[in-house]
């Protein structure tokens, strides 16, 4: 957003009775000095910002003065700004002693404690909110927005109710908070990197200068080091407790040599949803090549993982053959492949270890990514398969048997459909004989060797 309208009469210096103040005559100081880390958050020009920054930083107090400076300098008739954290106690808890505290010094400004609201002079008002009661925001145009912690609440509330409200009236929006494993936050964060519009700030506690050294270091010994990274480090790679694979696997593949070593398969995920994407993916032990597909039919599918097909020769196609997966599995059979109908819900191989196929396919490749796997640099959507593998979490069921989150569990969390992780976890629905293997097998007695393989 651009910085407050420097075109607009001061609020402060049009006050009357003025107050006494340090800069020059009419003009309120507010009792607030920037920390240097967060000086040129102030200063920034884009409407929309992402902070991550660790715990203590003073990112809360950074961004309540940033509302009262936007709302004091506003031209705009009737300004309305807000304050969202995850639970309405919680923003009362977080934000609303620094609001009343820095609002204190202007002159007519009303405090209304039940509605956690601060009104100023000119019709201005900060207001907190909690995004356990989206219903109380609907309907409201907005100034600016402070989320705090959106990755303890669901992307909807952006999408349906904050974006909208901004509309109008070219609003900003500020998000900040502290990493907790791949989610909304880390989503909002990605995107910001790459978009001119958008502000971002990552400030961990070894280069903020905030705390003294001799605290970080004793926070090292007291705290796990996974979390140390997470919560002051701002490491989004920080594996989750209950992350199904680490990012250290996901790593690990990155940086091991390519190998020709076993066969060769395809997997086909196959978009349900508008959002969701088509996949295609072709692999041996080594990643070798990713296909996105979006907007396209069933028939269209089919067509192209046949001719993908035609290219790379797999010894076997897997297609998730769920809802209209199953139309292309019907097309591609009706061309004359050879195609495996993959049911994600349906029975595991090893049924007393996994709740599912899914949870089952997933497993395998991550013992995959661990052992022999390859994932090169240069594949096209490689990175995006990087997010997806790391992406979901998992539980157990009541019979002890391990269980995938759902995909639209993920979504719920902010995180995108992981389309090219599933797309590779196909790969592994059940073992295929390598060439060399089967090449073996054909020429003499049993020897000391397993003839399938995954």
């Amino acid at each position: 957003m651009p910085g407050p309208d420097a075109s607009a009469p001061s609020l402060l210096a049009a006050l009357s009775p003025p107050i006494k103040a340090t800069a020059s005559e009419g003009l309120v100081t507010l009792p607030y000095a920037p920390r240097p880390a967060f000086q040129p958050f102030h200063a920034r020009g884009q409407r929309f910002a992402v902070l991550v920054c660790h715990r203590r930083a003073g990112k809360t107090v950074a961004t309540v003065n940033d509302l009262i400076r936007r709302a004091v300098e506003c031209s705009r008739p009737a300004p309305r700004y807000a304050y969202i954290a995850p639970l309405f106690r919680q923003a009362k808890d977080i934000a609303w002693d620094y609001l009343k505290r820095y609002t204190a010094p202007i002159p007519g400004r009303v405090v209304n404690e039940s509605e956690l609201r601060v009104d100023l002079p000119g019709e201005r008002r900060i207001r907190l909110y909690g995004a356990d009661n989206p219903d109380t925001l609907r309907g409201l145009y907005l100034d600016g927005v402070v989320v705090d912690e959106p990755a303890q609440m669901k992307p909807a509330l952006w999408q349906e109710v904050l974006r909208p409200a901004l509309a109008d009236r070219g609003g900003f929006a500020v998000f900040i908070g502290t990493p907790k494993g791949r989610n909304w936050l880390y989503d909002l964060y990605r995107r910001a990197e790459k978009d001119e519009a958008w502000y971002t700030l990552t400030l961990p506690a070894s280069r903020s200068g905030i705390l003294r050294p001799a605290e970080i270091a004793a926070l090292t010994q007291d705290m796990a080091p996974a979390l140390v990274a997470q919560e002051m480090e701002c490491s989004f790679e920080a594996p989750d407790r209950m992350q199904f694979i680490p990012p250290a696997l996901v790593t690990a593949a990155g940086e091991r040599p390519a190998s020709r070593g076993g066969a060769r398969v395809m997997g086909v995920d196959v978009a349900r949803f508008g959002d969701d994407r088509s996949v295609i993916l072709v692999r041996n032990d080594t990643l070798e090549h990713m296909r996105v597909l979006r907007g396209i039919d069933t028939m269209q599918t089919a067509a192209l993982v046949a001719e993908e097909a035609e290219i790379w020769r797999p010894q076997a196609i897997f297609v998730d053959g769920a809802g209209v997966g199953g139309g292309v599995v019907d097309r591609l059979r009706m061309m004359g492949h050879v195609v495996f109908d993959v049911q994600a819900g349906g029975k595991a191989n090893a049924g007393e270890r996994y709740a599912n196929k899914r949870a089952e396919m997933w497993g395998v490749m991550r013992d995959w990514l661990r052992d022999r796997g390859a994932l090169p640099t240069g594949i096209d959507h490689r990175d995006e398969l990087a997010d997806d593998l790391v992406a979901p979490q998992y539980k157990y069921d009541a019979g002890g048997r391990l269980l995938l989150e759902a995909k639209d569990d993920m979504k719920a969390r902010g995180l995108p459909s992981p389309d090219l992780g599933d797309a590779l976890a196909l790969t592994f629905a059940e073992p295929v004989a390598s060439p060399e293997l089967r090449r073996i097998a054909s020429e003499g007695p049993a020897q000391d060797y397993d003839p399938l393989d995954y």
